[in-house]
């Protein structure tokens, strides 16, 4: 998956309705508001994908990670854990974990993993 197409992605899962498919791109949220403002790049810049990072946090325990590879590369891995409260081990139950090779990018991917989840959980609540 493309960086935009990611963008994308985690715009149409926030309830965003893209209205221009230029290279500016505008969005329409759920309450119907037509405001013509850019998507923000959330797969590049590492301060968009931190209000990702903030919206998870409000309801998980959230761990980044880096790790240099022999090749010299690096890769990123955003594990997303939910507080069991069962008093067993640490109460922490990990739900979603992805790995990329820049933070941005791993934060998007689970970001976006979540919220499917959540909202496949959401749709089959009766």
């Amino acid at each position: 998956m493309t960086n935009d197409e990611l963008r994308r992605k985690i715009a149409e899962a926030k309830g965003w309705t893209i209205i221009d498919e230029q290279s500016h791109i505008g969005v329409k949220d759920k309450s119907g508001l037509s405001a013509y403002e850019f998507i923000p790049n959330w797969p590049v810049n590492i301060v968009d994908a931190w209000e990702l990072v903030e919206e998870m946090r409000n309801e998980h325990e959230i761990d980044i990670a880096s790790d240099k590879l022999s090749d010299g590369s690096s890769t990123y891995c955003m594990k997303i854990f939910t507080f069991r409260g069962d008093g067993k081990g640490t109460g922490w139950r990990l739900e979603h974990i992805t790995t990329a090779d820049t933070a941005p990018r791993a934060i998007c991917l689970a970001w976006l993993e979540w919220k499917l989840t959540c909202s496949a959980n959401s749709d089959s609540t009766p």
